[in-house]
């Protein structure tokens, strides 16, 4: 996409994987799991906008309108208007894997 590519794409990413970071910490707290987080917003697994925002939203992390613009446009890696469970888990699992500091082990 057009958005892996140029100077803008690497700040972006970092801060989009800090974001799903974020995203799975407040899931942790809440005891869902992503499939129960994403099933209770996505008809057929494959969520659109709103849905994705009102997610997001829900876990009150204090993101502004224009921040969940950026975050669903990184997030729909095929750029189809939707974003399926692949997308998500995928991005979940990359910034879990790819965290900036390491967390503590319990």
């Amino acid at each position: 996409a057009a958005l892996a590519e140029g100077s803008k794409a690497a700040p972006l990413e970092l801060w989009a994987r800090d974001v799903y970071h974020r995203i799975s910490d407040a899931l942790s707290r809440q005891r869902l799991t992503p499939e129960q987080a994403f099933d209770a917003v996505a008809m057929g697994r494959r969520a659109q906008k709103r849905e994705f925002i009102a997610l997001v939203t829900s876990l009150e992390l204090g993101l502004r309108p224009e921040q969940l613009e950026w975050l669903w446009k990184l997030s729909d890696a095929n750029s189809d208007g939707l974003l399926d469970f692949r997308e998500f888990a995928s991005r979940l699992g990359k910034a879990v894997a790819t965290t900036a500091f390491p967390r503590p082990q319990a």
